[in-house]
């Protein structure tokens, strides 16, 4: 069943690797349903903080521009290995799977060449590393509504939770809570439907593959995404 999105209510959030700890116990969050308006305050803070991700067609664009510069040869057999494992790691991202453990290895190596070599794409690469850092701490900062089971008493400012509040949380939760409330920026189709918020059902209607993607890796051999898909929000 698609779970309610209603924007008066907040929704519970307990991270994952409490299996030991009884039910009662365990840390929750309660994150509040962003609003379109929501989102964009969120996207404007993002870019306040420096923090640009840039979609995986212009990395993988620049990525062959590189290879075009270091490799100037069209005939080059190293150039059309190059762009052939290029491809392959693009088709793959395209499709949500990964790249065989051979092929991976390959998207590594091109990734190191071009990183070290082709400096546009080294920027393109550091602007999604910052982000993947700036994203989630924004996310949490601003729809985290309450907690359960941390020993710290919960308050919010005008600017949402204090940073030296979230300084003292787990890195690990405001990574987890802060995509959790990115995907709840991309609900399904059927639970933009089921939305009792009107400004939830004037969200993206694209399903979100945040269940089924982990948190970033940045030594990725692929361009990075983050979990909600290409588009953050």
């Amino acid at each position: 069943m698609a779970k309610m999105l209603n924007g008066t209510q907040p929704v519970p959030y307990t991270p994952p690797g409490q299996d030991d700890v009884p039910e009662g116990q365990r840390v929750a969050y309660r994150l509040r349903v962003p609003s379109y308006y929501d989102r964009a305050a969120f996207r404007r803070a993002c870019v306040a903080r420096g923090a640009v991700f840039h979609p995986s067609a212009r990395v993988f664009a620049s990525a062959r521009d590189g290879i075009a510069a270091i490799l100037p040869d069209a005939d080059d057999p190293d150039r059309t290995h190059a762009e052939e494992v290029l491809a392959a790691a693009e088709a793959v991202e395209g499709i949500g799977e990964p790249l065989d453990d051979e092929m991976a290895g390959e998207a590594a190596r091109l990734e190191d060449i071009l990183r070290q070599q082709w400096e546009p794409y080294a920027r393109l690469l550091a602007d999604r590393a910052h982000w993947l850092e700036i994203a989630p701490f924004e996310a949490t900062r601003m729809f985290v509504d309450g907690w359960e089971n941390i020993d710290l008493p919960f308050r919010r400012g005008l600017d949402g939770v204090p940073p030296d509040l979230l300084d003292a949380l787990p890195r690990e939760h405001i990574v987890l809570v802060g995509f959790e409330v990115m995907a709840m920026m991309r609900p399904t189709e059927q639970e933009a439907k089921n939305s009792e918020s009107p400004s939830s059902s004037q969200s993206s209607t694209k399903t979100s593959t945040a269940a089924k993607t982990p948190p970033p890796n940045e030594s990725s051999p692929t361009p990075t995404a983050p979990p909600s898909g290409d588009s953050p929000t």
